[in-house]
């Protein structure tokens, strides 16, 4: 059996730089499946563009193509849709259904980069963290705010992260981020890199099995066999780094469980200033949800899976909050994982033969004794281990399975 073990003691918004969205450039988007499409666009333009993925799903778009700012192509997209495109006083491009009464939705764009009117539902901010439910938009989205009705255009409020090592608005952060809630995680069963990484803007996931895991941020890498990783990552304010050539700091990003995490934050861009030199592509920050000392709370979640022409998978999650005083409170969570196998080895006579299970804990306690002073421990504990190798045998050449599929 091989085996990785972690061991550590000690939150979708996203910008577009203003100038970018007034310079017109080439752009040629298909018509088609809107979410691809504004993809498409986000590329081409280089852009970010804010929206929730079910509001756009199952949209079709006529598509655009030829020189337009970014504002303008993404209103010819819209057009003929039930969205329209509203922009924030900081530069956010945000897609939201539209409001009752807005024709704006079906303004006809042209290649001049006119900039569309902002109204009061244009100022309005992104919303993360709802009273007592700690978040609920994710990458990217705009979500309802609370109170909103099915005729109210949505409530756009603000999004909270500590990107600069302090709490403040996200769209104060001057820099490229993406923040992942963790009641978003949660509701998509996304747990580990292979859940979420795939739907944040910019980052790519390489994933070698027992030997770790590598992200990359843009495409910016130094490789396989670096000294420094190029992205950095974080459990709170606590760096999960490795350096020197033998430490294998290129495949060391701890691929942490998500149950019970507040949010998760992917910052963009060389972060070296806050982050050290390992945050050369940018960083990926696990937030963690603190103790609560003004009550007790638990939560259960269990899961079970199957994977075609493989075996049986399951979960199972908990979390307790204890106060211990009140000012003191303690939070453990644990975790089990078996994700399933689908790769056999009749030489052996194993099956599924490279099933992989994860088990780990976090333990915090907080300490409060003055209203504007805390003092917060944390210890973090994962070991992942796989039945074996995750490959199967192919010819050189044809790259045809030897044995047949998915026969080791």
């Amino acid at each position: 059996m091989i085996r990785s073990t972690l061991i550590l003691c000690v939150c979708s918004v996203s910008f577009a730089v203003h100038a970018m969205a007034e310079t017109p450039r080439q752009v040629d988007v298909p018509a088609g499946d809107l979410a691809a499409a504004l993809d498409s666009l986000s590329r081409q333009a280089a852009v970010d563009l804010v929206y929730q993925p079910e509001q756009v799903k199952s949209v079709h778009t006529e598509g655009v193509k030829g020189k337009y700012t970014a504002n303008a192509a993404v209103r010819i997209l819209l057009k003929g849709t039930p969205l329209e495109l509203h922009t924030d006083p900081s530069g956010a491009m945000v897609i939201a259904p539209a409001h009752v009464g807005s024709d704006s939705a079906s303004d006809t764009a042209s290649g001049n980069g006119d900039k569309p009117a902002q109204d009061s539902e244009s100022r309005d901010r992104l919303h993360l963290a709802q009273a007592g439910t700690g978040a609920s938009a994710g990458p990217p989205a705009a979500v309802n705010g609370p109170g909103t009705t099915a005729g109210d255009s949505p409530r756009l409020e603000e999004i909270v992260v500590t990107a600069q090592k302090r709490e403040e608005s996200s769209l104060q952060v001057p820099m490229s981020l993406t923040a992942v809630s963790g009641e978003q995680l949660a509701r998509a069963q996304s747990f580990r890199f292979e859940d979420y990484i795939g739907k944040i803007p910019g980052i790519t996931f390489i994933e070698d099995g027992q030997l770790g895991s590598q992200l990359v941020i843009r495409g910016l890498t130094t490789g396989s066999a670096t000294v420094n990783s190029t992205v950095a990552t974080y459990i709170d304010e606590t760096p999960y780094t490795a350096v020197g050539p033998w430490a294998g700091s290129n495949v060391i990003s701890p691929n942490l469980d998500t149950f019970d995490m507040q949010r998760i934050e992917v910052l963009r861009g060389p972060q070296g200033t806050l982050y050290g030199a390992s945050a050369l592509g940018g960083l990926l920050k696990y937030v963690t949800n603190a103790p609560d000392p003004s009550g007790f709370d638990s939560a259960v979640e269990a899961g079970v899976s199957t994977v075609h022409d493989g075996g049986v998978g399951y979960d199972v999650h908990g979390m307790v909050n204890l106060p211990l005083s009140a000012s003191t409170a303690a939070r453990l969570v644990g975790y089990t994982d078996h994700y399933p196998g689908f790769i056999d080895e009749p030489g052996r006579g194993l099956m599924n033969i490279n099933a992989s299970r994860v088990t780990g804990y976090r333990l915090s306690l907080l300490v409060a004794p003055a209203q504007d002073f805390s003092i917060r421990f944390n210890a973090n504990y994962q070991n992942r281990s796989w039945d074996d190798n995750n490959n199967e045998d192919l010819e050189p050449g044809t790259l045809r399975p030897v044995f047949g599929d998915l026969i080791q």
